[in-house]
């Protein structure tokens, strides 16, 4: 397989995998692939890691000036898209640029600083792709910070009251860690919590872990995978025979004290 190049300083160690076949070499650039850039293709999102839900990546916009944010990737009925309030750097820069990365990582700094301010350059690096009529230049965070690299391309736009909506396809995905390739989907974060939550009731019985996991179904219904609403139909009966049995053991106990 080949790979997008870098100007960057990537990882040491065997070449990342990619999805689509490279072409043209790229002189005077550091190979962190094999020297070629990719050649853009129309890749499905399951091959670029995406199903169902709001995964979050950290998106790179900024032809000239690197631009990292915290954005979830919206894919739903079969629409892959974004949904970017006004404002926002990288609502400014998709405004007029076409393409863009999605960077998946595992660095909980890299989240927390780039929601409430652009990373340093050292995090970014220039990676050069085949679009046919010439090479494309698109920042991304660092092969070394990333577990995953995907271009997307813009294919329409659409403007709302608040937000900029914006119709995407991934082109190219370079998986640079095999074993962390995936975006975080906010979904099944969410499940997990439930589940911690539901043990704790079950020794409890504190209600206001009740309106918890009411607050976690929301961010289950809008951001997870089929399978994550799924399973967290399970918690949901498990809350509510959990709750049923203890208000069955209250009754009782009152029933025992006034006789």
């Amino acid at each position: 397989m080949s790979q997008a190049i870098s100007s960057g300083s990537g990882r040491s160690g065997p070449a990342p995998e990619s999805s689509c076949s490279g072409s043209v070499s790229s002189p005077g650039k550091t190979d962190y692939g094999n020297g070629r850039p990719c050649r853009i293709c129309r890749i499905s999102p399951e091959e670029a890691g995406l199903y169902d839900g709001i995964s979050e990546m950290i998106v790179v916009t900024g032809e000239k000036k690197p631009n990292a944010a915290p954005i979830g990737i919206i894919y739903r009925n079969g629409r892959l898209f974004l949904r970017l309030f006004y404002g926002s750097a990288t609502c400014r820069n998709l405004e007029s640029e076409d393409y863009f990365t999605g960077c998946v990582t595992t660095d909980p700094f890299i989240f927390a600083e780039s929601c409430y301010g652009n990373l340093g350059p050292e995090y970014f690096e220039q990676n050069y792709y085949d679009i046919g009529r010439g090479l494309l230049q698109a920042p991304s965070l660092r092969s070394c910070d990333a577990d995953r690299i995907t271009l997307f391309r813009c294919l329409s736009r659409k403007r709302s009251e608040i937000a900029l909506l914006i119709d995407i396809e991934p082109v190219v995905t370079i998986v640079t860690n095999s074993r962390r390739g995936m975006p975080f989907n906010r979904g099944f974060s969410a499940l997990i919590e439930a589940c911690v939550d539901l043990t704790r009731f079950r020794l409890s019985g504190d209600h206001e872990i009740i309106q918890r996991l009411v607050r976690y179904q929301g961010i289950v219904r809008r951001c997870g995978r089929p399978e994550d609403k799924e399973a967290f139909l399970l918690i949901r009966r498990k809350m509510l025979e959990y709750s049923e049995n203890r208000e069955s053991e209250k009754k009782t106990d009152i029933r025992e004290n006034e006789a």
